[in-house]
């Protein structure tokens, strides 16, 4: 029988960490996808991908480029899927596609596109252009400061979109969904069993449609509003800050009204809950002083 110290069994068991830092040139997409541990992702000034990862004894990171695609893969020793958590710092520029499975997904100070998709945990993005496209089923989905069309899914839980400039798409099983700070002339939101907030810009000949199952639907509008708004409800209530909507809608279930040129269409949607329609700055996005729904 061979006899291992304390020490040496702590050094064997201790995690180990992977730093490879390789040349790319411009254009260069990131995939890295991994079955558990935390994805982080930062940006910085140099054509170059530095990738560090913590994992466990016996397990190999590998990073391969082939063209304008950099590969991050992982193999353990056993049948189990590693964990591993990743850092990763790399140019403002660069196209994401990232997955997980239990997976924590950050990304900071991206522009370029980007694709985060987990099972069993959240999606926080910063920055980007192009498409934004982040799914999650159990676990919030967030962007924020975006200049790019967004679609953010959870399944169970919440969908966060602030401050963007672009087309949006937000959907969520059971959760709640906050558009705040929204400019754009296409944004379409639902909900089974949550609430929607949307406080952003109504422009002429844009497309806006918030359809929610079981939740109260919370439209913050611009006053002068130059729109058509559409409201339906099944079981609940429609209110408005808005002489002429609250004159046509408080007290029915459907209606439609036009306020100014009606050149935006605006609809509102649900089964069960309240329609409040208000000028903006009357109510606070939810969670707007500490950053989360």
């Amino acid at each position: 029988m061979i006899a291992i110290s304390g020490a040496l069994l702590v050094a064997l068991l201790a995690p180990q960490q992977a730093d490879t830092t390789i040349t790319v040139p411009a254009g260069t997409r990131l995939n890295l996808h991994t079955f558990a541990g935390e994805i982080v992702v930062e940006t910085w000034d140099r054509n170059e991908f530095r990738i560090e990862a913590d994992h466990g004894p016996g397990e190999t990171v590998h990073v391969s480029r082939s063209g304008s695609v950099v590969e991050v893969a992982a193999e353990g020793r056993s049948r189990i899927p590693p964990r591993i958590d990743y850092r990763v710092t790399l140019p403002a520029a660069t196209d994401l596609d990232l997955g997980g499975v239990n997976s924590d997904i950050s990304v900071t100070g991206i522009g370029g596109q980007v694709q985060a998709t987990t099972v069993n945990g959240d999606v926080r993005i910063e920055g980007g252009s192009g498409v934004i496209q982040v799914q999650t089923v159990q676990g919030d989905a967030m962007v924020t400061g975006a200049r790019a069309t967004v679609r953010a899914q959870s399944v169970s839980g919440s969908v966060l979109l602030r401050d963007i400039a672009g087309p949006v798409e937000a959907q969520t099983v059971s959760g709640s969904i906050v558009l705040d700070g929204i400019d754009t002339d296409d944004a379409e939101a639902s909900a089974v069993s949550g609430s929607i907030f949307y406080d952003g810009e109504i422009r002429p000949g844009g497309r806006y449609s918030f359809v929610s199952h079981s939740g109260r639907t919370t439209l913050a509008l611009p006053d002068p509003l130059d729109a058509t708004i559409s409201a339906s409800v099944l079981s609940g209530r429609i209110t408005s800050s808005f002489p002429e909507i609250s004159a046509a809608l408080e007290g029915s279930r459907r209606g439609t009204v036009v306020v100014g040129s009606g050149r935006a269409s605006v609809e509102a949607e649900t089964f069960s809950g309240e329609i409040r329609l208000v000028r903006r700055g009357e109510v606070r996005a939810p969670g707007r002083t500490n950053g989360t729904i």
